[in-house]
């Protein structure tokens, strides 16, 4: 089965199929790909550890993807270790620049521990690298709010009641 079909098998709700497929494509130059797809649907599953693993053996196979250190963020994230999250998504926006999700996540991190100005600047660029990324222009009004800057805060608030709506 290629990438491609097993992809298919998943997005279809195939979920045995596609994981076969996948796993079928270990040790080919598809591997990475095969293992963060898997990843993907052991994620889905509640299959956290397994899902950590896949993403960690794909990492190793395409260092330079964002998009497989951000998953590996969101984990750790999951499971409550922000300390071990926030630097998979520092990583995940200098390999991916243009990964609005992974600025999303880098910005809630700030948030959290207080940084209201990092998270501005965050969510800022989350909304500008995928300004339909309702979540952010969320984020972005709270943080705003905390910042005292109300003009901001509507402003994005407009943004996100106008996505809700979609």
């Amino acid at each position: 089965m290629t990438l491609e079909q097993s992809i298919a098998a998943a997005v279809a709700g195939k979920t045995q199929q596609a994981v076969e497929g996948f796993i079928s494509l270990i040790g080919t130059s598809q591997e990475s790909l095969a293992r963060f797809n898997l990843g993907l649907i052991y994620k889905g599953d509640d299959k956290l550890l397994e899902a950590l693993e896949e993403f960690e053996r794909a990492a190793v196979l395409e260092p330079t993807m964002g998009e497989i250190v951000n998953e590996i963020g969101l984990i750790h994230d999951q499971q409550g270790r922000m300390s071990l999250a926030e630097p998979c998504y520092k990583k995940a926006v200098e390999l991916t620049p243009t990964l609005a999700s992974a600025w999303n996540n880098y910005g809630v991190c700030a948030f959290l521990k207080g940084d209201f100005a990092g998270a501005r600047v965050r969510f800022e660029r989350a909304v500008q690298e995928d300004p339909e990324m309702a979540s952010a222009w969320f984020n972005l009004r709270d943080t705003c709010e905390e910042l005292g800057d109300e003009k901001a805060a509507q402003a994005a608030d407009k943004e996100y009641l106008n996505l809700s709506k979609i």
